[in-house]
């Protein structure tokens, strides 16, 4: 498989993951209190959904890359040239 489409695939299955989980999480807080929904107001959703794209785009390069690096070990010697400069 491409190491970018795996990446993208990989970020979207995350993404989605995460706010599947994010959106049982606000149901299950909004039943037990009415009031959550006024608290989540105040946080611009734009930055929630923004670090959960980052989390999830952060969490599949490291499994991406890795995968890539175990396959191709010259490239790790090639890249930390960069690295340690």
């Amino acid at each position: 498989m491409f190491f970018l489409l795996k990446l993208s695939v990989l970020t979207c299955l995350f993404y989605l993951g995460f706010t599947v989980l994010m959106e049982a999480a606000i149901f299950l807080a909004a039943r037990a209190s009415g009031s959550f929904f006024y608290v989540l107001h105040r946080v611009p959703l734009g930055f929630i959904f923004g670090v959960i794209w980052l989390a999830s785009f952060s969490l599949a390069w490291h499994i991406t890359y890795s995968h890539f690096v175990a396959k191709f070990p010259e490239l790790k010697n090639a890249s930390s040239v960069f690295l340690n400069h």
